[in-house]
């Protein structure tokens, strides 16, 4: 490809996606750092230097497995970092108490109950549309789940 080959196709794609979508490669890997949510834990090794914001992630695994205490320790990291998180919690099973244990600030959370699955995917979808929130835990829970099927 010539030179203006490839910068008629860099600027056809910046034309559709914006004048960010190509950057160079220091530039990206810069980028890729601050998109990532640093919790000082294990959890940063296990995901390759921290979650990348903004990308879906799930905790899994038996009751008092700690999923939410993991959850709480990354809504804390992400606050730390600067930015806002919301808890989507159509089961009312967020403890306030636990996330100030965690470190999470709750002036700088929001907290949102939706009823059904469908006000559940309202929420997310607007959430990932923000650009107010560096990280989103949806806590659907088990009696959330069963109510779904």
């Amino acid at each position: 490809m010539g030179a203006t080959a490839l910068a008629e196709a860099i600027a056809r794609i910046e034309t559709r996606y914006g004048t960010r979508a190509v950057v160079r490669g220091s530039i990206a890997r810069r980028q890729n750092d601050e998109r990532r949510i640093h919790a000082d834990s294990s959890l940063d090794r296990v995901t390759g230097g921290g979650i990348r914001a903004g990308e879906p992630l799930a905790f899994v695994g038996p009751p008092t497995a700690g999923k939410q205490a993991l959850a709480l320790m990354v809504a804390a990291a992400a606050q730390r970092e600067g930015g806002m998180a919301v808890w989507i919690d159509p089961t009312a099973s967020f403890d306030p108490r636990a996330a100030l244990r965690a470190g999470v600030h709750l002036e700088r959370l929001v907290v949102v109950r939706p009823s059904n699955a469908e006000e559940v995917l309202l929420a997310g979808s607007a959430v990932l549309r923000s650009d107010g929130f560096r990280l989103a835990v949806v806590d659907l829970g088990p009696a959330f789940a069963s109510r779904c099927r």
